[in-house]
């Protein structure tokens, strides 16, 4: 299996979520280029013979669906948050993965961030409004990333620090027929019926702020999901972007 943990273009790097579109992806397009997958896109690995440089979890459910399964592919860097908290907590989160991995930070009120006590607290879903503020996007680690509604909210901010011109994001599908709608042989336990509902109107409020944010710093944000729901980007492919 070849890995794409080598020698990488400097100017895009591409962000994947775990929606059916990835079935569509040429894998080729992902040669020298940085790549963070998300969630279970390990599942994909022997169909593209290939594993990514780079994969984000920020949910506790997905966490733990998910296991140690990374741990077979020590090539893959893990970058791991959890949504009920600011700071996973790295003995907790070694115990599920079995293999080191990097924390991610979640960004929160700086009264809580202040704190050290607050950091590795699983807030409950009422306290979570109080603790993390949604309305201000950080591409700075140490202050915290958004993790938005979507693992691809933290993932975006993370390519960020590579520095890339272009973000690449593809598998946003944002739109679901049945609560099992991923790139085939994915599957969850866990549902969020509530995003599901209609996940454009979750996720596309963070991606905007993304874009902003990114513009700031002379990056691009292209939706490259083939037919996706998204519209407050530019939309282009993968073949068009990687070509120029």
């Amino acid at each position: 299996m070849q890995n794409s943990n080598e020698k990488y273009q400097n100017d895009i790097a591409i962000v994947l979520g775990n929606g059916p579109s990835v079935d569509q992806l040429n894998p080729a397009l992902l040669d020298g280029i940085r790549v963070f997958g998300t969630n279970s896109i390990f599942k994909k690995y022997s169909d593209w013979r290939r594993s990514l440089s780079d994969v984000v979890i920020t949910d506790f459910f997905r966490l733990h669906e998910i296991g140690s399964a990374y741990a077979a592919f020590p090539e893959t860097r893990l970058h791991i948050g959890v949504h009920p908290a600011i700071l996973p907590r790295a003995s907790l989160i070694k115990s599920i993965v079995k293999r080191d991995f990097i924390p991610i930070r979640q960004y929160a009120r700086p009264f809580f961030r202040r704190i050290k006590t607050f950091q590795h607290v699983h807030w409950s879903d009422r306290m979570r409004a109080i603790v993390f503020d949604k309305l201000q996007f950080s591409l700075d680690p140490e202050v915290g990333f958004n993790f938005g509604r979507s693992v691809v909210t933290a993932s975006i901010a993370i390519a960020a620090q590579f520095k890339p011109k272009r973000i690449l994001i593809s598998g946003i599908d944002a739109r679901y027929r049945s609560g099992q709608d991923y790139f085939s042989g994915m599957s969850v336990d866990y549902v969020n019926h509530d995003f599901i509902k209609n996940p454009r109107a979750q996720m596309e409020p963070f991606l905007a702020m993304a874009r902003v944010a990114l513009e700031d710093r002379g990056i691009e944000l292209i939706d490259c999901t083939p037919s996706g729901a998204i519209t407050c980007l530019r939309k282009s492919s993968f073949e068009a972007e990687i070509s120029k």
